[in-house]
């Protein structure tokens, strides 16, 4: 599995009680990888899989603790070359959750070079950050054509609604059906309805995740509805990502269980 898209550095903060201006409170801070690309590979490294993320790197400090910790998490990182990568800081207290974000390079995605996926992929997952991000999408196609030639099924994560309304819902489709021409798509419904495709019939598997409200699977014309479980939950960082990866790996029931289990910890990645 290669997954392509964001490689960053997510500092959590869990702190006893809100944040005081000018004051201290304590807290349990975890500094780890995070970005798309890096959770859903971490997510199938831990599910058993043999997992590449391709992404930005750097030869920061910030940049030298992500590499090092994917490798201890049985996931290879390939890169893009920057500065700095980015960082987002995740302030957790009593419930609520406020976010910092720096995206460092956004640039990243255009100087992708197709050499730098394995010969042995088996399924390239990219994420929309990647597709719908940048001026263009070419080099991205560049490489998913590669990963076609080498025998490779192809997903994509349509990853924001914003940055589709951004980027355009026509462009988007032309980008999705006729330069990646995926085997499968993962979008929330708000993504599905700024894509404005219809998911049952796209000519691919489509999923649309609805929350508590469960997700649905369109494939061959069929329509499937599978229930979300009841789960406390704790923090919704990431469990998109740990959903796609346990459907990559094991279908639609690991998917739930791997997004159940992401939602009732603190943080996207795996413990």
């Amino acid at each position: 599995m290669v997954t392509v898209g964001d490689v960053l550095l997510d500092v959590v903060v869990v702190a006893s009680a809100p944040l005081v201006a000018d004051d201290d409170v304590p807290a349990r801070i975890r500094l780890e990888p995070g970005g798309q690309a890096a959770n859903v590979a971490t997510w199938v490294a831990a599910l058993g899989a043999r997992a590449t993320a391709i992404g930005p790197v750097a030869p920061s400090a910030a940049g030298r603790l992500v590499t090092e910790h994917l490798a201890r998490s049985g996931v290879r990182l390939i890169g893009v070359e920057v500065d700095e990568i980015g960082s987002v800081v995740s302030v957790v207290a009593r419930g609520s959750r406020s976010l910092a974000s720096d995206a460092g390079d956004l640039g990243w995605p255009e100087r992708l070079d197709p050499g730098l996926l394995p010969d042995d992929v088996d399924r390239l997952h990219v994420s929309g950050y990647a597709l719908f991000r940048g001026r263009d999408a070419d080099a991205v196609v560049r490489l998913v054509e590669r990963a076609r030639r080498l025998g490779a099924r192809l997903s994509v994560d349509l990853s924001s609604a914003t940055l589709i309304e951004e980027y355009s819902d026509r462009a988007a489709r032309e980008v999705l059906l006729d330069a990646i021409r995926p085997d499968l798509v993962f979008g929330t419904l708000a993504e599905w309805s700024a894509l404005r495709l219809d998911a049952q019939a796209a000519g691919f598997v489509a999923v649309r995740k609805d929350g508590a409200a469960g997700v649905e699977v369109f494939e061959r014309g069929r329509r499937s509805h599978h229930a979300a479980p009841l789960v406390e939950v704790v923090d919704a960082t990431g469990a998109g990502d740990a959903f796609a990866a346990g459907y990559l790996v094991g279908g639609i029931d690991a998917a739930i269980e791997a997004a159940a289990s992401c939602l009732t910890k603190t943080g996207a990645f795996p413990h």
